[in-house]
């Protein structure tokens, strides 16, 4: 398990979610008198920076520093589906200009996510200039 970067807990159930540097969401049921139990695991490919969970509970969405925004069904643990928001966040570049830091796209990426109350968005923000 590496360093987490973000939690956040169930709006009805008493789970809290972590994202971790070693690119898992893991779900972790707090009232579980079990102390063998392990948690459930979102393995998500690269180091997780943020996570949140929709307001009715049902959807968990994590970011990653590739720019990946992943859906994932709570009940189950299946992914639903995935945004590549790293191109939306790139900031402007013409094709001749010298690639620098500043304004390499793989040091973009979501820090903050959060669901609007009713879940019907997302809202994320981050690293872009």
């Amino acid at each position: 398990m590496g360093p987490i970067a973000g939690l956040a807990f169930h709006p009805i159930r008493g789970t809290l979610a972590s994202a971790s540097w070693d690119g898992s969401v893991k779900v972790w049921d707090l009232y579980k008198r079990d102390g063998n139990s392990a948690p459930e695991t979102f393995e998500n490919g690269a180091d997780v920076v943020c996570v949140a969970f929709r307001p009715d509970g049902n959807q968990l969405c994590s970011g990653t520093i590739r720019g990946l925004l992943r859906f994932w069904n709570v009940e189950d643990g299946s992914l639903i589906c995935e945004i590549d928001g790293q191109k939306d966040i790139k900031g402007g570049r013409k094709i001749n200009d010298r690639m620098t830091a500043d304004n390499n796209a793989s040091s973009r990426y979501f820090t903050s996510i959060a669901y609007s109350a009713d879940g019907t968005c997302l809202l994320a923000g981050g690293n872009s200039k």
